[in-house]
């Protein structure tokens, strides 16, 4: 797993708390080519995946969904994308705002046309594989029933509630905002706590 400096902190204490044999590393601001070249090369990865990671638009800034230019906080990775498939990975981005690397699949036009400030944030970055979701983590969770109604039944603990509740309870510890809200309190995009979980369980039965 591989995040900027800003969100290091935040993702550390969640992955100890769910996953403390996996490796955490933080996006270099220099040498950032060296650093993902060395990270294809050593890990070689079947496949590598995005997830609500803001990518360059065409005017070349990195963007939230609200307008926000957030180049201070985004160190460019698109060069993961290419070297990645060059060795043979298969590249996968999730994303919900039109902001997010992977968007470059779809028509510029289609996000103007649909999101607010779309013309301004809509990202070029294409990647091989896309999923689109009304928030991104329900395309992550969908990405993972579909692993587990395909047989990988190691995920299985991930299709619980309660799981994606203590993971955005430690969030929430670690300082983490609703990122529609900016306040620190464990929701998510602004969605109540029915609206979120009723998707997260819906998803899980059908993958059942």
């Amino acid at each position: 797993m591989i995040t900027d400096e800003p969100a290091f902190s935040i993702v550390s204490d969640v992955v100890c708390y769910r996953a403390p044999k996996a490796k955490l590393m933080m996006l270099p601001k220099t040498d950032t080519g060296d650093f993902i070249r060395n990270c294809i090369k050593t890990f070689a990865p079947t496949h590598l995946i995005s997830l609500e990671r803001p990518g360059k638009a065409a005017n070349g800034h990195y963007h939230s969904m609200r307008g926000e230019v957030l180049d201070d906080m985004i160190t460019d990775s698109a060069l993961f994308l290419s070297e990645a498939k060059k060795s043979g990975a298969t590249t996968i981005s999730i994303g919900d705002g039109g902001n997010e690397i992977g968007m470059g699949h779809i028509e510029s036009y289609a996000i103007e046309d649909i999101v607010d400030h779309g013309d301004e944030i809509a990202c070029t970055v294409p990647t091989q594989e896309l999923i689109v979701a009304g928030c991104s983590n329900w395309g992550g969770h969908a990405f993972v029933c579909s692993l587990y109604a395909m047989g990988h039944r190691e995920v299985a603990g991930l299709l619980d509630e309660q799981w994606h509740r203590g993971v955005l309870a430690n969030i929430t510890a670690a300082g983490g905002l609703d990122g529609v809200k900016l306040v620190n309190i464990p929701t998510v995009d602004g969605l109540s706590e029915r609206q979120y979980y009723s998707q997260i369980n819906a998803l899980s039965q059908l993958a059942r």
